[in-house]
């Protein structure tokens, strides 16, 4: 009942059934054009080319009085030409779609990702703030909510993009941007982790061994097709060393005519198994992508529960790639400063933490979390890091100086702990000897460290503090029990000596004794 109101709600909103993406594609492209070239003119204003700064105004202080300065205005009306073309773009692919296409994106917990607020941007808007709104995951009974910046968020001052760092799943939800009566189209957000999305690691196809990425699915005599799209290359883990980078295919879910060109060549279709929907739901499913033209995602709370749950569903999973990389480190960065004529007045290393008063600011260091964490003897435990940088960098786990290598903590714990593809020490059965700090590195930054402790429950406490009163109670009892023996022993032995008892040697002794006495007797006899 819920999917069958939604899919109301957006065939009503979208008037047109027969969308396309290139037109949607084009606007975009034009927005990003524009922003790029809003950007620039940022940076043209201070002369900012090659890491150099000119002195001069401030951006855009001297562009509202352009004069017969014919540079600034032939920059100015490129500008306001290339509004134009990005409305006429817009009003282009409006004809057919009637609203802008929602995206849906995914991201895994703790990552990072960025949304584009694509509208186009005149020179009078430059300035202006672009709001952000943001709707919990069920679109009914709900209100949009305005976003604020804070540590998981930040809204780019030129393009006007919201970044969310350190992804929970509380961001999960719809976004979108406005800028006064102008709105574009929502973001449909899903925050994925390891418990709500199957992974598999696979490799690249330079590989010599695999497993390899698997192929698009299409569902038989539907136009359904399961399929991975896949993010680029992160940065390399390190520098100068052997590291290694990822990337991530997410599981969505397509129609084969919405399909980028190069997947389609690589679509088969299942033979051995067959997807065991109702009709309807595969109908309506259909109409929904065919507003979703970017697709959804596998395990999307936007497709029936029929799709979501089923067998071959399941069984398509999101995979990431993992390559290694051996990269240079970075060299200083120099900026100098020029003055009108070119001529250089003062140079800043930023590498060395010099910055320059009309330069950007400097991106904040890495913030490095420590947190303790306890977990119970004999049962399992996950370990994830506390912090990470904004990039969405391989992390690499080191406990004593040492780091700690897939394979050989595997080998080495006999299974007993393993690591994740999502950077996580799992502890399959956690014992006292894994009480230890567990630092976690990106780039060769230090960004967070973890103190595992060992759980005290409630139980173990009553235990132990029975265990300490008993104790005295049974060392009482058995200095009781060796004192009374002792007495014991003693009286037995006073009382044989009373009454005669005597040693075997004494017994010995008074028989001859006695045997003389006798024949003493008897002789004394015979001779009277």
């Amino acid at each position: 009942m819920y999917f069958n109101a939604l899919l109301i709600l957006i065939l009503w909103y979208f008037q047109e059934k027969n969308l396309t993406v290139q037109t949607s594609v084009e606007w975009i492209n034009k927005t990003k054009y524009l922003k790029g070239k809003i950007r620039n003119l940022y940076r043209k204003t201070l002369n900012l080319k090659n890491e150099s700064v000119s002195v001069g105004p401030r951006p855009f202080s001297y562009l509202d009085f352009p004069g017969n300065d014919l540079k600034k205005l032939k920059l100015i009306e490129e500008v306001w030409n290339d509004y134009y073309d990005c409305l006429k773009t817009k009003n282009n692919a409006f004809q057919i779609m009637k609203t802008p296409l929602p995206y849906t994106v995914s991201s895994f917990v703790e990552n990072s990702i960025q949304l584009d607020c694509n509208i186009c941007l005149s020179p009078q808007d430059m300035l202006e703030h672009v709001e952000w709104y943001f709707i919990v995951d069920k679109p009914f009974g709900s209100q949009p909510i305005f976003v604020e910046e804070d540590e998981h968020k930040l809204i780019s001052a030129y393009t006007f993009t919201l970044n969310l760092f350190k992804l929970q799943s509380f961001h999960q939800g719809i976004y979108y941007c406005k800028l006064q009566n102008d709105i574009d189209a929502p973001y449909f957000l899903h925050v994925l982790n390891s418990n709500n999305e199957p992974i598999t690691e696979v490799k690249p196809s330079s590989s010599k061994v695999g497993p390899y990425s698997q192929s698009p699915l299409q569902i038989i005599n539907t136009n359904i097709v399961l399929w991975n799209e896949w993010t680029d290359w992160t940065k390399c883990s390190r520098c100068e060393k052997v590291g290694k980078r990822t990337k991530i295919g997410y599981c969505k879910i397509s129609l084969i005519q919405n399909l980028p060109e190069e997947i389609k060549s690589l679509v088969s279709s299942t033979v051995s198994q067959s997807f065991h929907v109702p009709v309807k739901v595969i109908n309506e499913t259909e109409e929904l992508l065919k507003i979703f033209v970017y697709g959804i995602p596998c395990r999307s709370f936007l497709l029936p529960k029929d799709i979501r749950e089923n067998k071959i569903v399941s069984n398509y999973t999101t995979q990431i790639m993992i390559g290694f990389c051996k990269v240079r480190c970075p060299s200083d960065v120099i900026v100098e400063v020029i003055d009108k004529n070119g001529r250089v007045i003062e140079t800043y290393n930023n590498t060395a933490g010099e910055y320059y008063a009309l330069q950007n600011l400097p991106s904040l260091p890495v913030h490095t979390e420590l947190i303790t964490v306890y977990a119970d003897i004999g049962k399992s435990f996950i370990l994830s890091c506390p912090s990470k940088s904004h990039r969405n960098t391989p992390v690499e786990w080191s406990v004593n100086g040492k780091i700690w290598l897939k394979d050989v903590v595997e080998s080495v714990s006999k299974g007993r702990i393993t690591l994740n593809n999502l950077n996580e020490i799992i502890f399959h059965e956690v014992i006292t000897v894994d009480t230890k700090i567990y630092s976690c590195w990106q780039e060769g930054e230090l960004v967070g460290m973890v103190r595992l402790l060992l759980n005290v429950k409630p139980s173990f406490i009553k235990e132990y503090l029975l265990t300490l009163t008993l104790y005295p109670i049974f060392m009482f009892t058995a200095i009781i029990i060796t004192f009374l023996y002792v007495f014991i022993k003693m009286y037995l032995n006073q009382l044989k000596a009373k009454i005669g008892a005597v040693t075997p040697k004494k017994k010995k002794k008074k028989f001859v004794e006695f045997l003389k006495d006798i024949y003493h007797d008897k002789y004394i006899e015979k001779q009277k």
